[in-house]
């Protein structure tokens, strides 16, 4: 994640940010940090975090839903007072509405609860064909898979369950990098180097790796702690539970939708959720001296190798938020006289006037006089 999307207003940043404020304010209410009488407040805001993170992007389903119920499982197991306790049940009336207003403006925009999922849909004036719902959510999830190269499901990539993970390698790691080229399996050298010594921190795929796998490591060495110490397991459950969630968004992440983008936050969470299993073992753990102290530093060196790279690499930006793009755009009109602006070069309209669109229709025509009124696709 390239640190200049922090001053960039799009929805990965939002859903990172999200991600890890609901995570780092759980770990704040199991560690008890702010108090008992906090608790049940903390565990709200969690709570609420959870079902907003779902409304940002539909890919933190599984990553909210974990959250969600580890916040439960210790709700039930931590009784709380009767003002912690109303507190708990006013969050999840604002869930319940939060996510209730987000359907329904779904139903008013598209006809679908969750577009471009076609699941749920009722047939209104304005709503989108069926059929057009379905393939516009196999582009979205063939997108993802290319890095936004490849869009059309029909295309041969596609037609074998796992064929597309060698381009994605690709274009991850090797088109988007100056540092590799070529054919990725030929290059395994210069890539394993470069997992081990990244050269843009959090650039598309690289970070990630490195997270994924440093956090493995420490998991592995929390496995090996938890045969030889008694006790560790209850004192590190909840630790544990995280770290399960974190593993299953990666993998519904990587089977639904690996657009690295949409996952920096949780390999993020899994990164310190395993630093923190090790923490807590690590008083009583056998290994040597030199071992343990190599092991508590080695994320220390590589944050810091990292950072020295960003600014190396000038990706820091501190003039305040971007401001958006301007394409340029075109006028199109529809077969029913409509008219609504197209970009002229990509697929995307960034800040336009309305109505704007990268792909309109030639049977889109407005339902009323005006675009207030709405619009639909005639038959």
């Amino acid at each position: 994640m390239p640190y200049y999307w922090i001053a960039n207003p799009t929805p990965d940043i939002a859903s990172t940010l999200l991600q890890i404020t609901a995570f780092w304010l759980f770990l704040d209410a199991i560690q008890n940090k702010s108090g008992k009488n906090d608790q049940p407040h903390i565990i709200s805001v969690v709570a609420i975090l959870s079902a907003i993170l779902v409304t940002v992007k539909l890919s933190n389903i599984i990553f909210a839903l974990g959250l969600g119920i580890i916040t439960l499982i210790y709700s039930g197991k931590h009784p709380f007072d009767k003002l912690g306790l109303r507190a708990f049940k006013k969050s999840f009336v604002f869930i319940f509405v939060f996510i209730s207003l987000w359907v329904l403006r779904g139903y008013i925009q598209t006809g679908y609860p969750v577009f471009p999922s076609d699941k749920g849909g009722i047939k209104f004036t304005w709503s989108v064909p069926k059929a057009l719902a379905n393939y516009m959510e196999s582009c979205v999830y063939c997108g993802s898979k290319t890095n936004g190269q490849i869009v059309d499901p029909q295309h041969p990539i596609f037609k074998e369950k796992w064929a597309w993970i060698d381009p994605w390698i690709k274009w991850n790691f090797f088109n988007e990098n100056e540092y590799l080229s070529g054919d990725w399996k030929s290059d395994s050298v210069t890539m394993l180097l470069l997992i081990l010594f990244p050269m843009t921190m959090f650039n598309w795929g690289i970070g990630s790796v490195d997270l994924f796998i440093l956090g493995t490591i420490f998991f592995l060495v929390w496995l090996r702690a938890l045969f030889k110490q008694k006790g560790l397991f209850y004192k590190t459950k909840y630790l544990f539970y995280l770290l399960l969630v974190a593993v299953a968004s990666i993998y519904f992440w990587i089977t639904v939708a690996p657009e690295v983008r949409f996952a920096n936050g949780i390999f993020i969470v899994f990164f310190i959720t395993s630093l923190l299993l090790v923490k807590a073992a690590y008083p009583k753990m056998t290994l040597k001296p030199y071992l343990k102290n190599v092991l508590m530093i080695l994320p220390i060196i590589f944050f810091i190798w990292a950072f020295i790279l960003e600014i190396y690499n000038n990706n820091f930006h501190i003039g305040g938020i971007e401001k958006l793009n301007k394409a340029p755009m075109k006028v199109f009109v529809t077969k029913s006289g409509f008219k609504l602006l197209v970009p002229t070069q990509s697929d995307q309209c960034w800040d336009s006037d309305l109505p704007s669109t990268p792909f309109p229709k030639e049977n889109l025509t407005l339902i009323g006089n005006c675009i207030d009124d709405g619009f639909c696709l005639k038959d």
